[in-house]
């Protein structure tokens, strides 16, 4: 099990001049520690996703120099015993080594835990990309 904090995340947004100038396809950037951590191509997908790590933003303030995310997540890279074992979960999809997988989020002392599957866990789902990154891309 390996598990991962993120607790220093902001948000970015790149207008369509920007994301031109700079061979873009996001319109939502969230870095962690100034790097880049996640990228979204919809403001419904960024909400999607703020709203299942119980990260809150002002999505109206957010711009190309960034805007403070409050709150904390974490993310666990798991194994089939673990992942099956979680109980009082909620099902999702998570985008990890270039494919979607499913993910299970747990609320854990306040803190919003995502599981998913080690990718070198050969039988690990994987959905159909562009299927799925039209709801979470």
């Amino acid at each position: 099990m390996c598990r991962y904090a993120f607790d220093d995340l902001y948000a970015y947004y790149m207008d369509d001049n920007q994301k031109k100038k700079l061979h873009s396809r996001y319109s939502y950037i969230v870095t962690n520690r100034a790097v880049n951590h996640i990228a979204f191509k919809r403001k419904k997908s960024f909400e999607l996703w703020l709203s299942e790590r119980g990260l809150t933003v002002d999505i109206n303030k957010v711009h190309t120099r960034g805007q403070k995310i409050l709150g904390t997540y974490q993310r666990v890279l798991c194994d089939w015993e673990e992942f099956n074992s979680l109980e009082n979960y909620k099902e999702t999809k998570v985008l990890n080594n270039g494919s979607y997988t499913s993910g299970r989020i747990v609320v854990e002392n306040g803190v919003h835990v995502v599981y998913l599957l080690n990718p070198n866990i050969r039988d690990r789902p994987v959905f159909d990309f562009y299927k799925t990154d039209a709801i979470y891309g």
